[in-house]
């Protein structure tokens, strides 16, 4: 096999402290990768060398390289900008938030990138679509008072019709851009020429033109991994045990969001497995 190599960038946010970071590099200590790679930290929205070396500073020892954002940038942004900065033959984002939970992680991440045409894949995925999201929400503020039901029947048609030209309606399948990656040159093609609003990283992750549905219509497989190590297809993810799904007893690389989850009660969970996965979940 010719030697590939692989670069592992992790997003440093300034307004989140240090507490992420902390969790990241204790859970990347912690956790062989089982494939050789370099780390890059991307730091963004600092002001000053000082304010990055001093972070730093109170951190363990730890190789990797680093990367700063001139500006203030949304974290798609910042992935796209190390794609085209990287000569690497693989690349992974993983999010401010992310905590490697497996041995072999990014191993089992390669071994599914490496599979099948120019394969993109993540540590979770989701169905959901933010139009029908918004349907089902509405429908929680039913009957509450008159001026409520009077509000909604104005205020979420409105809405609804200037989601459904930028999101599909459910089942949306895409990568969560938490924790993803695979071959640069695939994912440098697809890349949006817009991402530096909030609205402008929804759409890229989940909204008619999504980094996910650019792969598919190109003819590129995208999979989740799960901690077993098992490369799991769009129509597989509600059951693969990763985000929101059953105990997330098969999560790779946990995120705010799957933390959200866990710490929900069951009623909890149904409801939002509904928006995430649909009735079959």
């Amino acid at each position: 096999m010719s030697h590939r190599s692989v670069e592992v960038f992790h997003l440093v946010w300034r307004p989140f402290g240090i507490g992420p970071l902390e969790r990241f590099v204790a859970s990347y200590h912690a956790q062989s990768a089982g494939e050789q790679h370099r780390l890059t930290l991307i730091f963004n929205g600092f002001e000053s060398e000082t304010e990055i070396s001093d972070l730093l500073e109170r951190l363990p020892k730890f190789g990797h390289n680093e990367m700063r954002m001139k500006q203030r940038s949304m974290d798609l942004e910042c992935y796209r900008a190390a794609t085209m900065q990287s000569d690497a033959d693989y690349v992974f984002f993983l999010n401010s938030y992310c905590e490697i939970l497996s041995e072999q992680w990014l191993a089992k991440m390669m071994s599914a990138a490496c599979s099948g045409k120019g394969a993109i894949v993540g540590a979770t995925g989701s169905w959901e679509s933010r139009f029908t999201s918004l349907q089902l929400e509405s429908e929680k503020l039913r009957f509450r008072s008159p001026l409520l039901d009077r509000l909604r029947s104005v205020a979420v048609p409105l809405v609804a019709t200037k989601l459904l030209m930028r999101f599909p309606r459910f089942p949306n399948p895409h990568l969560r851009t938490n924790a993803f990656g695979g071959r640069r040159a695939v994912i440098n093609e697809q890349w949006p020429q817009m991402l530096s609003t909030k609205e402008a990283t929804f759409r890229c992750e989940s909204g008619r033109q999504s980094l996910t549905k650019r792969l598919l219509t190109s003819g590129h497989c995208v999979k989740i991994v799960g901690k077993d190590g098992r490369a799991f297809g769009v129509e597989e993810w509600p059951a693969a045990g990763s985000y929101a799904s059953r105990d997330q007893e098969n999560l790779l690389i946990a995120d705010n969001q799957t933390e959200k989850y866990r710490k929900m009660d069951s009623l909890e969970r149904a409801s939002a497995r509904r928006k995430i996965w649909g009735e079959i979940s």
